[in-house]
């Protein structure tokens, strides 16, 4: 492994400074800064993603550098019930944690849902539309205020294919009404 190190520019140096943030790292053929999204190797998940907040490292004791992360949660680590959800959503997360940097495998993006259906397609790159608080274990917004789609009202997601009503613009899911392209809902027919 090969750690490459660049120090953060700073006004106030102290003479003697045991722990030093670092403004970027250089690690498996990869430049990570402050603010990037990476993979993470985690115990129970080998695909895992978090935001990098710091880069640490103790130079007086032999140990590897450190970085600051906020997590991000997948849909199946909050419901039981998943259907719902795309297979590229992510929650942001108040979960902050100290990791050593050799967990840190790739990078990704996370994106709003609105720049992730603009995207072009990509590996790794997510969406997010809530952020989870660990502490009171509730998204925000909640996901009854977010947008829902189709007589069967359930919040949209990306990875369905849905039929848009030709006068009101709305969506259905073909499965549920059985449409064809180009046709006109019950309530704009009426």
């Amino acid at each position: 492994m090969k750690l490459r190190l660049k120090k953060k520019n700073s006004a106030k140096s102290p003479k003697i400074q045991k722990i030093q943030e670092y403004s970027n790292l250089r690690l498996w053929n990869h430049l990570y800064s402050k603010g990037d999204v990476a993979q993470i190797l985690e115990n129970s998940d080998s695909s895992s993603y978090a935001t990098i907040l710091k880069i640490l490292w103790n130079k007086n004791k032999d140990q590897i550098p450190q970085a600051r992360i906020r997590w991000f949660f997948k849909p199946k680590d909050i419901y039981s019930n998943t259907e719902m959800f795309s297979q590229n959503e992510l929650f942001d997360s108040n979960f902050i944690q100290n990791i050593d940097v050799t967990a840190i495998y790739g990078k990704a993006k996370v994106l709003s849902l609105d720049e992730y259906l603009s995207h072009t397609e990509g590996d790794n790159i997510f969406f997010t539309r809530a952020k989870w608080n660990i502490k009171t274990k509730e998204l925000k917004p909640p996901v009854q205020k977010w947008k829902k789609v189709c007589n069967c009202n359930q919040i949209y997601n990306p990875d369905r294919d849905y039929e848009k009503c030709m006068k009101c613009k709305r969506l259905f899911h073909k499965e549920c009404i059985g449409w064809k392209e180009g046709i006109v809902c019950g309530d704009c027919e009426g």
